[in-house]
């Protein structure tokens, strides 16, 4: 999906114009995501900046919750191993272009990602994304959960009953499948996910303007 949003931008320097690209992401058929791509001509860089500014503030107004800020947590044995790959390759271009600003942290050992989340602040954040597998996944939640507990002055562990009061974090979480069962169960792929993240529904979300200007 990124190489076609490259590819786009690309073809503005066969034409030496100023110019813009809208770019969206689509709900496809099966859970699958594709990108619109929509061109426009300008007299000049300076008109399609304008443009550009213009359009970036109207996207941020009509969704007031898309994120801006995400923190990524890394787990790099998971699965196949190939979460680095997957941030690398795919999350980290894809997240410059959509112009959503990241920190990454990348696990170590078993409960790493529990411990970081409990003694970290997570000021500022929109949101905690896994890339890896179930465990991690199970990591997030369970630090984020207790994380409220703990600043609410609740009971944990044993103190904490089925049918007690709960506290919802007020932090979205997500996950990039890595992992060999969290692949099976979700069925569907990293594209996918991160048109999940972004848009929080399944429909048509304008995510990014991205323009080359020629002269």
């Amino acid at each position: 999906m990124y190489k076609e949003l490259r590819r786009s931008l690309s073809h503005l320097r066969l034409f030496r114009r100023s110019g813009f690209v809208i770019s969206s992401i689509v709900s496809a058929e099966q859970h699958k995501w594709r990108t619109q791509d929509h061109l426009f001509w300008c007299d000049s860089p300076e008109v399609a900046n304008r443009w550009i500014s213009a359009i970036n503030d109207r996207v941020h107004l009509a969704n007031p919750s898309r994120p801006k800020k995400l923190l990524i947590c890394v787990n790099p044995t998971s699965g196949y191993k190939k979460a680095e790959r997957i941030y690398d390759d795919i999350l980290q271009p894809m997240f410059h272009f959509t112009k959503v600003e990241t920190s990454l942290f990348i696990t170590s050992y078993r409960g790493h990602l529990m411990e970081y989340l409990l003694t970290h602040s997570l000021d500022g954040y929109d949101g905690v994304i896994c890339v890896g597998g179930d465990g991690s996944f199970a990591e997030a939640a369970q630090g984020l959960l207790l994380r409220e507990r703990l600043h609410a002055k609740l009971p944990l562990f044993r103190g904490h009953l089925p049918d007690s009061c709960q506290v919802t974090p007020p932090i979205r979480i997500g996950i990039i499948p890595a992992g060999e069962l969290i692949n099976r169960l979700l069925f569907h792929n990293r594209y996918s996910s991160f048109g999940n993240i972004l848009t929080l529904e399944n429909k048509c979300l304008m995510f990014s303007v991205s323009a080359t200007c020629l002269r």
